[in-house]
């Protein structure tokens, strides 16, 4: 075997794995670090100076560690594969590792070809950046638009339909609200004016849930609104697509495709002129090995081939030369044009956007209610309400109807067997006053002018006399509403309050008056008694 000490081959293997991952990496066309090709020739020397030792000063262990420092990452990974290698490296000649300063000089060459000069030629055609509106069939972004406004609409629906539930649930849930507690005032202990407070909240909340029911309407003509602009702006096809987004797609086409033409032409002028370019460098780097190696005949038959790609370079530079002096020519018909077809997109959708503008603006007309003159006189009005409010007209209506003002039948001495019944006593309490305000309960919500009109107006309490007894009555609340069908009848709402003047008769009718004193008939079984 030609290396008789095995220690020498790791040094040779780790050189030779380098070289081949370098061989791959040229393959698949990815040139090699500058700072990789100066360490392999760093590690080249010390190899050198490694096998010029005497065996006796050779320290394999502390020479391998000062190599694998030196390494870097990538270095390490492909000392890994180069051990697979040992066997083989054994066996080789020391004329591979020499010529492996050939190898890096070729790659070399190429890397300051590729990193350089052509580097330089592909920045200067990739000024723009890669999603101009200019470059080829980018403009599609602007004909979507047309697409992503329909869809818009479609959420605009979604959102304000969304908005338009919730409107209605609150109205619905006003509502329950509204009709539960009604139903608990009817047997609520509360009384008169102070019922009147607690009534004017739910007042409040009826009109305020029709208010929103408003919005609800308003919301849905809004909806009814776009989807008439989508009826008139976007329309689909059978196929798919829009009609408006294919018309403008045409158009763009038929702008950008002469210019796409030369654009062409360009890119395959130019990418030919830079593997000319790549040929002949590759090839002056032949060159420079075979002189290397002193091969007369390999370096004359190189030269030829030099001169026939520096012929061959410079027609196909006057060609991409000939090719961009067309496409500028043609870049300002190819602007103006362009620019027509977009400027006809942004009308389409300065349409669009006007429209959703004023859809908005009417969005907000319908939910802003601080300044609805609806709100506002609905809260005066409950305002009033709660100040008709009176303390005093309550007390004096309990102590007319539950105190020392009610009436009494006083007892008195009764003869036996007179057959006379004893006269009812229709004298009021002492404590009474015979002009004190009339109160009653006020079942009905009115506003506090309409109230005091009610306790104004019945202020004065007829004076109490045997003759008119039956005037008096009993109080009564109506359970249910009643219209009357003749002249000798009454009508009245439910919780309105009215005075049972009669029994009920045999076909079920008594006699009442109302607090505006009228008087009529009305079925017994739509009152109560308070």
């Amino acid at each position: 075997m030609y290396f008789e000490d095995k220690r020498k081959i790791f040094p040779l293997a780790l050189i030779f794995g380098i070289f081949l991952h370098l061989v791959v990496s040229l393959e698949k066309g990815e040139i090699p670090l500058n700072h990789e090709i100066d360490l392999t020739n760093q590690l080249l020397d010390r190899e050198k100076s490694f096998f010029a030792r005497p065996r006796s000063e050779i320290s394999f262990g502390r020479e391998n560690a000062r190599m694998s420092d030196a390494l870097p990452k990538v270095g390490r990974k492909i000392t890994k594969g180069g051990r697979d290698f040992g066997k083989f490296m054994a066996q080789c000649t020391r004329g591979v590792i020499e010529n492996t300063k050939d190898a890096w000089e070729l790659h070399s060459l190429r890397s300051k070809m590729s990193d350089g000069d052509v580097g330089n030629s592909r920045d200067s055609l990739n000024d723009s950046s890669p999603d101009s509106f200019w470059e080829i069939g980018m403009y599609k972004r602007t004909v979507k638009r047309i697409e992503d406004g329909d869809r818009i609409c479609d959420q605009m629906m979604k959102f304000i339909h969304e908005r338009a539930d919730i409107e209605e649930m609150y109205c619905r849930k006003l509502r329950e609200w509204q009709l539960r507690w009604a139903k608990s005032l009817e047997k609520s202990p509360e009384y008169n004016t102070a019922l009147l407070s607690w009534k004017s909240m739910l007042n409040e909340a009826e009109q305020v849930g029709t208010v929103h029911m408003d919005i609800k309407d308003a919301c849905h003509a809004e909806i009814e609104n776009i989807k008439s602009f989508k009826k008139d702006n976007y329309h689909k096809q059978v196929l798919g697509g829009y009609k408006e987004s294919k018309e403008l797609d045409k158009e763009f086409e038929k702008a950008q495709k002469p210019w796409a033409k030369y654009y062409k032409k360009v890119k395959e002028a130019k990418k030919a002129y830079y593997h000319m370019c790549k040929e002949e460098r590759l090839a002056q780097a032949q060159e420079n090995a075979a002189k290397a190696q002193d091969a007369p005949d390999k370096i004359k038959k190189i030269q030829d081939s030099i001169e026939k790609k520096g012929i061959d370079k410079e027609m196909l530079k006057g060609k991409y030369e000939k090719t961009i002096e067309d496409i500028d020519s043609y870049n300002n018909i190819y602007e103006e044009e362009m620019k027509q077809v977009f400027e006809k997109s942004q009308s389409i959708e300065r349409v669009r956007q006007e429209f959703v503008q004023q859809v908005w603006k009417n969005f907000h007309k319908h939910v802003d209610l601080s300044s609805s003159s609806k709100i506002k006189a609905i809260y005066q009005t409950m305002k009033e309400d709660i100040d008709a409010a009176d303390p005093e007209s309550d007390l004096r209506y309990w102590h007319d109807w539950h105190g020392p003002g009610m009436e009494m039948s006083w007892p008195g001495f009764e003869e036996y067997g007179s057959g006379k019944k004893k006269d009812k006593t229709t004298r009021r309490s002492a404590d009474s006053d015979k002009n004190k305000d009339e109160v009653f309960r006020l079942n009905k919500v009115v506003t506090s002018s309409e109230a005091k009109n009610q306790i104004q107006s019945s202020a004065t309490m007829p004076e109490w006399s045997d003759d008119d007894e039956e005037d008096v009555g009993v109080p009564v609340r109506a359970l249910y509403d009643y219209t009357a069908h003749e002249t000798d009848e009454i009508s009245f709402q439910a919780g309105d309050t009215l005075w049972k003047l009669t029994n009920e008769d045999e076909q079920g009718w008594c006699q009442g008056r109302l607090t505006d004193g009228s008087k009529g008939l009305y079925p017994a079984n739509y009152v109560e008694v308070i």
